[in-house]
């Protein structure tokens, strides 16, 4: 029995004693044989069948439950902004600024948006540049450099005053 390796499940369902595959020498390449196991019985067979069927079964019911309260996240979060009194008072992102780094040092700059030429402009150091909303998105949702917008101003539109920042 120095060759084979028994296995049993709980179940209690015990597994056939399989000898272990040997290794088969190749002159360019040492490579083990195919580890599969020589014979399955019916009841070893039967067991694999059911445990996969059920965790087949529990991970589409997860993914069933997962997708209901995404859809009712989705609705809570679109009837939010549809009440009428929030609409009274329209307001428009004015700046974001952003932080690059770890929380205890790093680097930040703004981006201010210029209402009278209708540009994004990006204030990092001494440089003042035009940027686009894509630039701006990419680099200050997360992930990008480690970079992550951490304040949004907003104006009240009408309260909106064209001022020239450039």
């Amino acid at each position: 029995m120095a060759n084979e390796v028994c296995c049993s499940l709980s179940t209690d369902v015990e597994m056939t004693a399989i000898p272990s595959t040997p290794v088969k020498e190749n002159k360019d390449i040492n490579c083990i044989s195919d580890p599969a196991p020589r014979q399955v019985s019916d009841n070893e067979l039967q067991v694999l069948q059911e445990c996969l069927h059920r965790w087949r079964t529990e991970v589409e019911q997860d993914v069933k439950e997962l997708q209901e309260k995404i859809s009712k996240l989705e609705a809570m979060k679109n009837s939010m902004y549809s009440d009428e009194t929030l609409k009274q008072y329209p307001y428009q992102l004015h700046a974001v600024l952003v932080h690059e780094g770890q929380a205890a040092a790093g680097h930040y700059w703004a981006y201010i948006y210029d209402s009278m030429n209708e540009k994004w402009l990006k204030f990092n150091d001494i440089a003042v540049t035009c940027t686009s909303w894509d630039d701006l998105v990419k680099e200050s949702v997360g992930g990008y450099h480690n970079a992550s917008a951490y304040c949004l101003m907003y104006v009240q539109q009408s309260n909106m005053e064209p001022c020239k920042l450039s």
